[in-house]
């Protein structure tokens, strides 16, 4: 068995947020490492290398695992947009049905698909979101949750590292 290819996982924290009326707290999550991206490279993140059909079947497990982590944490999804592809992209996958995890892993990977917001508890509790291509996924966290970061940042990696990293953050929203 090769060694993981996603090595760690980078997080940091944009501070708080109001999701509609809740007040919480925007995090950050992406793995390391990613394929050159000038956008990351302008807000300060330097570990980039090619990546494979080994790292995308990771980073695929990950976008799940983050899923069922906030499920635990927050309650059901309850609510996620369509999947939806700028028109003429990705035909293979355009005749069928997207899940919400799909759909997120593709908005992380590919900026020809529509952004990908999937909330979680009824009061949203939770909101995971990936788009413009960048693999990178935004965590709101109502501020009851919040304040057990550490907690579900252990959940969310597994077995991976984890490392606050600062970026310019202006460069990647």
């Amino acid at each position: 068995m090769s060694p993981p290819r996603i090595r760690r996982l980078h997080w940091g924290r944009l501070g708080d947020e109001s999701n509609g009326p809740a007040a919480g707290t925007l995090f950050a999550l992406w793995p390391e490492p990613i394929d050159s991206d000038p956008c990351f490279q302008a807000a300060g993140f330097c570990v980039f290398e090619d990546s494979d059909e080994q790292w995308h079947a990771e980073f695929d497990q990950l976008a799940a695992h983050l899923a069922v982590t906030l499920t635990a944490a927050a309650g059901a999804l309850v609510d996620a947009a369509p999947a939806t592809a700028v028109a003429g992209c990705w035909p293979r996958v355009r005749r069928r049905t997207l899940d919400p995890v799909e759909h997120l892993v593709f908005a992380a990977k590919d900026d020809q698909w529509l952004p990908c917001r999937l909330e979680f508890g009824s009061p949203v509790a939770a909101v995971l979101t990936a788009s413009n291509g960048h693999p990178i996924f935004w965590i709101w966290l109502g501020s009851e949750l919040a304040m057990r970061w550490p907690e579900h940042l252990h959940r969310f990696a597994a077995l991976l590292p984890v490392i606050e990293t600062p970026l310019q953050w202006s460069c990647l929203r």
